[in-house]
Parts: structure tokens; C-alpha cells; sequence
């Protein structure tokens, strides 16, 4: 019956007390890896659940832009209503930077998305190891 006796306090400290020093760094070690493991868990849901969505929206839309642009800047080339060639040619230009920078922006997003996917699987490797 005394075995199934619970420890009492005073046991329990002594028994802190007693440990050795490996025992007290593993005890650390694994603290630490299950800390690791559960944050680098909600990493990789953050990056699948918002960001890499987020992102292939946004490089969708952009893209959509571009295509908007650029029917613009062809309309522009035959847009002579405003009967001024400095006018005409201020249209194309303009036409012209805005397909310069929407394309810039489809870049850019697309660097964007394929820099998180790398980080995926960055992190899907990190996990592996803490779990191995």
C-alpha cells in the first residue's frame, strides 16, 4: 500500500535536487525541441493557410492588370480624338509606364510567392528533423 502512495512534497524537491546534470539538460533539450516543434508547426500553417494564397491572388490580379494595360495602351495608339500629336504621343507614354509598372508589380509578387514557397519548404524540412 505505501507504494501507491503519492510523493510527498518534500520528496519531490529532493527528488528535483537529486537530479544530475544530464538528466536536467535533457529534460531542457526536449522542452526546447517540442517548444520548436509546435511554433515551427504554426509557421508552416500560417504560410499555407494565408500568405501563399494571399499572395497567388494578388500575382492573379496583378497579372489582370497587365492585361488591362496593355489593351489600354493599344486603344491609346489609336486614340487621335484629342487632335494635338503632343497629347497623343503623352497618352502613349503614359500608356506605356503603366504597362512598365504593372508588369514590375506581377514581378515582384511573383518573387514574393516563390520566396514563401521556398520558406515552406525550409520549414517542412526543419520540422522533419525536430521530429526525427
Amino acid at each position: 500500500m505505501a507504494a501507491a502512495k503519492k510523493k510527498s512534497y518534500q520528496d519531490e524537491v529532493l527528488g528535483r535536487l537529486n537530479k544530475d546534470k544530464e538528466t536536467v539538460q535533457a529534460e531542457i533539450v526536449k522542452d526546447t525541441v517540442e517548444d520548436f516543434t509546435i511554433e515551427c508547426e504554426a509557421q508552416i500553417s500560417l504560410i499555407k493557410a494565408s500568405d501563399i494564397p494571399s499572395l497567388t491572388s494578388k500575382v492573379t490580379r496583378a497579372k489582370r492588370d497587365v492585361t488591362k494595360a496593355k489593351k489600354a495602351l493599344t486603344e491609346s495608339k489609336y486614340d487621335i480624338s484629342s487632335g494635338d500629336f503632343a497629347t497623343f504621343v503623352y497618352n502613349i507614354n503614359q500608356a506605356q509606364a503603366t504597362v512598365t509598372v504593372t508588369e514590375n508589380v506581377v514581378k515582384s509578387l511573383s518573387e514574393n510567392l516563390a520566396g514563401k514557397k521556398a520558406d515552406l519548404k525550409r520549414m517542412e524540412e526543419l520540422l522533419a528533423t525536430l521530429k526525427s
